[in-house]
């Protein structure tokens, strides 16, 4: 049995023999969108970088400053900060394993000796 739908191809309903059951199996009519960014027009943006690199940097730091004032790529970019400063952090607790650093001011030690002298003079 096959079914005509708009914008699908025909549907095609077919038996599965294993389960007893039917299901149902289409294709949409889309082009199937091919990249343009190919190894060789990869070389020539880094080419035209490499040879105008002041040019490009001030393209990227007017770019910079414009996305700067959006809110929501504020919102994203500190998301984003977020997440990766989560992740540096986890990784430089796994690197140093049990050897890790102890934080904030080291606390005053008292030797017990100490502690009974004291403790006999009052």
């Amino acid at each position: 049995m096959e079914i005509n739908i708009v914008g699908t191809e025909k549907i095609k309903l077919e038996d599965d023999l294993d389960a007893g059951k039917k299901f149902i199996a289409f294709v949409l009519n889309e082009e199937i969108k091919k990249s343009t960014y190919t190894p060789a027009a990869k070389k020539a943006i880094d080419k035209y970088r490499k040879n105008n690199l002041e040019k490009f940097n001030e393209k990227q730091r007017e770019y910079y400053n414009e996305a700067k004032q959006n809110e929501e790529w504020k919102k994203k970019f500190n998301e984003r900060c977020k997440i990766n400063n989560q992740k540096y952090r986890q990784k430089k607790k796994e690197s140093l394993g049990n050897n890790v650093k102890p934080r904030g001011r080291p606390k005053k030690v008292i030797p017990p000796l100490i502690i009974n002298d004291i403790l006999a003079t009052i």
